[in-house]
């Protein structure tokens, strides 16, 4: 049964997972755009770079978000492909 510790602990894990995806999202579009990495990855690579599953990835940025992980990361590309 959860109790509002385990609520507060559940709710911060999810927010610190997110914020993790997006820093790491800006980093690794930058890695790409400067030529440091030859490609994009994809969502499961991310995933397994955080050290959690794909559909965890999934789940908690689509919670917290309200849209799939994939529509950030393809946000981003195109903002920065706009500024060049």
């Amino acid at each position: 049964m959860l109790n509002d510790s385990n609520l507060k602990f559940s709710t911060s894990r999810s927010l610190e997972i997110t914020q993790q995806y997006f820093n790491f999202l800006d980093q690794h579009i930058e890695d790409v755009v400067n030529g440091n990495v030859a490609e994009f990855l994809e969502i499961n690579e991310i995933a397994s770079r955080l050290a959690i599953s794909h559909t965890h990835l999934t789940d908690t940025v689509q919670k917290e978000m309200g849209h799939h992980p994939c529509h950030f990361y393809d946000s981003k590309i195109i903002e920065i492909a706009k500024k060049c």
